[in-house]
């Protein structure tokens, strides 16, 4: 029960940062004229559709390779759907929604490792 608590809470982490930095890129990045319910729920379904496979299903790959192997597969994975995902959602050009996925994900994993060395 630990591990879904665990879960739980990287969810509601991974959802807060990744909203902020994708909110952020497209109003002073981009300057779109996206509305912000729309950009807020660009920000959170992304991370209800990858990170469930990050936490239970990536973790079988690590008895593939090394964890560096199953962290790199994963971000990988994450941020190229999460592109689909953000390009469709949004209405904008795939370039953008590499560039928002990408750099969401860099901060909530960044974010993620400092907190977690921290506590």
């Amino acid at each position: 029960m630990h591990y879904e608590i665990d879960f739980l809470s990287s969810l509601l982490f991974t959802i807060t940062i990744e909203t902020m930095v994708i909110y952020g890129l497209i109003r002073y990045f981009y300057k779109k004229e996206i509305e912000t319910k729309e950009i807020l729920f660009a920000g959170v379904i992304p991370s209800f559709a990858t990170l469930p496979y990050v936490w239970f299903i990536f973790p079988l790959l690590s008895v593939i390779g090394s964890y560096a192997f199953y962290v790199w597969t994963a971000e990988i994975s994450v941020t190229l759907i999460e592109v689909l995902i953000l390009y469709k959602l949004l209405n904008i050009s795939l370039k953008e929604a590499f560039v928002l996925s990408f750099f969401a994900n860099v901060a909530s994993y960044g974010i993620g490792k400092i907190v977690h060395i921290l506590m």
